[in-house]
């Protein structure tokens, strides 16, 4: 009775264990949703999280989310977004950006996935002057 008792314990836990595991692992494959001042933007490519724990969007959804005006430059492999006074430029593959032309260290770097530009959300949102708020259980990013 005592092995019967403890086998059924164990499977419970097992099962538990499981089933957790897969709430888990649901919760991590949410797509990230993004906020412009209370409108959710839309993006044609999934924004992700890099491997430097950086939110990475299309360069599109900057452009078009701000009013930013975009140049790409496939020989340089650079992309430069102006708005206003500000002009900012990201090389693909470079931790280097330059705002103003003034050179800024960045903790990742912009890529292209599925053919599209990928640049850090955070980063270019607040040289733009935006607030970036990240909302874990909506898995929520608001800019304002």
């Amino acid at each position: 009775m005592k092995r019967r008792r403890s086998l059924y314990l164990f499977v419970s836990f097992f099962v538990f264990l499981l089933l957790g595991a897969g709430i888990g692992a649901a919760q991590a494959a949410a797509p990230l949703k993004i906020m412009l001042d209370g409108v959710p933007v839309q993006t044609d490519v999934s924004p992700y999280v890099d491997n430097n724990s950086r939110t990475m969007v299309p360069v599109r959804l900057i452009s078009e989310a701000l009013g930013c005006y975009v140049e790409w430059n496939s020989a340089e492999q650079r992309v430069r977004l102006s708005l206003a006074e500000k002009v900012v430029e990201l090389y693909i593959g470079r931790r280097t950006a330059f705002v103003d032309a003034v050179e800024q260290e960045m903790d990742t770097v912009a890529v292209i996935k599925e053919r599209r530009t990928m640049v850090p959300l955070r980063f270019l949102a607040e040289t733009f002057g935006l607030k970036v708020d990240w909302q874990q259980e909506q898995r929520t990013i608001a800019l304002q």
